[in-house]
């Protein structure tokens, strides 16, 4: 019996089979200094867990506030929010030591119910021989961050010229920006990939039409080499680009804007696989 619980040791140390339990968990914060509303964006988180050379493994949060299969963290008045998953029973391959976990939490306008501004964060740690050992993975405070919404700098018939301010990177391991670009009716399409810059930077938009609108949105991407299959752009490999995405409002190509209107709190419909139970 004794034999027989080493070796179950020893393996455990190696790795995990693919479905069994491995767990994960981290506290997730508002940004520093928040307050109201904004403070209030990681108690309408989600969180998607990957690791490094694992392609298009997604684990999400399951059984949260919510109930079982629909990925709100958790958020407790006394501990503040949270993830806490067993994503190793939805990941399809096994977990080894080495592997490298990459995990991003996001709070998006329509998601759980949340009407405030986009905010995403994100982590990446090596998986140990004790992280296998103990079946659970317990990992540093996540902190969310808000992404900047594109800024009017001016416009004509032939061009819309943008302020992109800069993104502040609390994970320390974004890698970039995707700017994307609506017209009236129709889907957001990806515009453009942009470096992280601290200062921010400048974008010129020269595909427009003279007194059409337009209206652009910042994502921030996340390293997942040869992961690819995740986010908001499902068919890029090597990174995970967050679903949470400001929004500049609309911008005329013309010298004279429109007066703005309210952005409207509707829920946004997004696309979510059948995770299952825990």
């Amino acid at each position: 019996m004794r034999l027989y619980a080493l070796f179950f040791a020893l393996s455990l140390a190696a790795g995990l089979p693919a479905g069994t339990a491995f767990f994960v968990t981290a506290p997730v914060q508002a940004p520093a200094g928040s307050s109201g509303q904004d403070a209030m964006a990681a108690q309408h988180a989600g969180a998607t867990l990957m690791r490094h050379q694992v392609l298009g493994e997604l684990a999400h949060q399951m059984a949260g506030p919510d109930g079982p299969g629909v990925g709100r963290i958790y958020a407790k008045p006394a501990t503040g929010s949270y993830l806490l998953t067993d994503a190793g029973s939805q990941w399809t391959t096994a977990v080894g030591q080495g592997q490298t976990l990459v995990g991003v939490v996001e709070a998006y306008r329509g998601q759980f119910g949340w009407t405030g501004k986009p905010f995403v964060g994100a982590l990446r740690a090596p998986i140990s021989k004790f992280d296998i050992s103990m079946g659970r993975i317990s990992l540093a405070p996540i902190l969310l961050s808000e992404i900047p919404a594109p800024q009017l700098s001016s416009a004509d018939d032939d061009r819309i010229q943008l302020d992109l301010p800069a993104f502040v990177d609390s994970s320390g391991i974004a890698s970039g920006a995707v700017l994307w670009r609506q017209e009236p009716g129709q889907a957001w399409n990806k515009r453009s990939d942009l470096p992280l810059l601290p200062g921010g930077q400048a974008f010129l938009d020269l595909s427009v039409t003279a007194g059409a609108q337009y209206r652009y949105g910042l994502s921030i991407r996340f390293p997942w080499p040869d992961g690819g299959q995740g986010g908001a752009l499902p068919l890029e490999n090597g990174s995970y680009v967050s679903l949470a995405r400001s929004d500049s409002g609309w911008i005329q190509a013309s010298k004279v804007q429109p007066s703005p209107t309210p952005f409207p709190t509707l829920p946004v419909a997004v696309a979510t696989p059948d995770l299952g139970t825990e």
